[in-house]
């Protein structure tokens, strides 16, 4: 989980030098850290810049500004990896499944044209 928030943190000047003005991070945890960065560089989020996230952690509803993020339905992973892993250790035959994944909007995104470039 550190990691992830120190590359959220690392990554954010590289990514504003080409122009970016919105990042989806590919967890909560990256797109926090970016986050962070975002506020030692003086970047206003989301006036600036807009900063989204993927798990739906809770953490992400306790930062400032409340983090945008796509939300995965945890439990129903879970329960289907699980039985998915009994199945196949009694050499059952198991399927794909896919779940669908919901936008959770808060405060660290705004729509395109409603900020301004820095």
């Amino acid at each position: 989980m550190i990691l992830a928030f120190l590359n959220g943190q690392q990554m954010l000047p590289n990514l504003l030098d080409t122009g970016v003005t919105s990042i989806f991070c590919y967890n909560d945890m990256v797109a926090i850290g970016a986050l962070k960065a975002s506020h030692e560089l003086g970047i206003s989020v989301p006036q600036e810049l807009s900063l989204i996230g993927f798990d739906g952690i809770d953490m992400s509803r306790y930062v400032t500004p409340p983090l945008t993020t796509v939300c995965q339905p945890m439990l129903e992973l879970g329960s289907y990896a699980t039985q998915m892993l009994l199945d196949l250790l009694q050499d059952k035959t198991v399927e794909n499944r896919v779940l669908s994944p919901w936008l959770v909007k808060r405060g660290s995104s705004a729509a395109p044209g409603s900020y301004h470039k820095f």
